[in-house]
């Protein structure tokens, strides 16, 4: 299962790959988890949406296909004290990407163009703003597990590495 070891050991490769995505994927969810807690205490404010739209994007698939992501956008207004605020951020945690159009027009549905919105705003920083505070992604805990499985192959082949060496050192 872990190739010729000794002559081109994978372990290695796969160990370090799968320790990167751990530490890609904890840190982001360390991120993501503490700016949805911070922002679950933040104070609220009516807003008015005035700008919804789908930006368009793709992402490689398999054999060279792309394939289309669409992200809904949704900009607003609103103001803390005597001062005018504007944003366009609908989460703070990644946005949210959807494979088919109709579902990010279904997601724009609860933001009607002059429709109202509740706004929490960092109070320190009030034009740091967000609609929606949730924590991380399935996306997210997803990388974590498989940045997981990286690393307990590559320490799997290691370990057989290590067991055909003591079993016979000189080879």
């Amino acid at each position: 299962m872990c190739g010729s070891l000794m002559e081109r050991p994978p372990w290695k490769a796969v160990g370090i790959a799968g320790l990167g995505v751990v530490y890609s994927a904890a840190g982001s969810l360390t991120r993501v988890s503490t700016d949805a807690a911070a922002a679950a205490g933040w104070p609220s404010v009516t807003g008015y949406v005035t700008r919804t739209w789908i930006e368009t994007g793709s992402t490689a698939g398999n054999r060279g296909l792309s394939h289309p992501i669409y992200t809904p956008r949704v900009a607003y207004d609103y103001q803390v004290g005597s001062k005018r605020y504007a944003s366009d951020r609908l989460s703070l945690a990644e946005q949210h990407q959807e494979m088919a159009r109709v579902d990010a027009e279904a997601a724009l549905a609860a933001y009607p163009v002059g429709g109202a919105v509740q706004v929490r705003y960092e109070p320190a920083n009030p034009e740091h703003a967000t609609l929606v505070v949730e924590g991380p992604g399935s996306i997210l805990y997803l990388m974590l597990g498989f940045g997981l499985l990286l690393g307990l192959f590559g320490l799997y082949c290691l370990w057989r590495v290590l067991q055909r060496w003591r079993s016979n050192p000189l080879q």
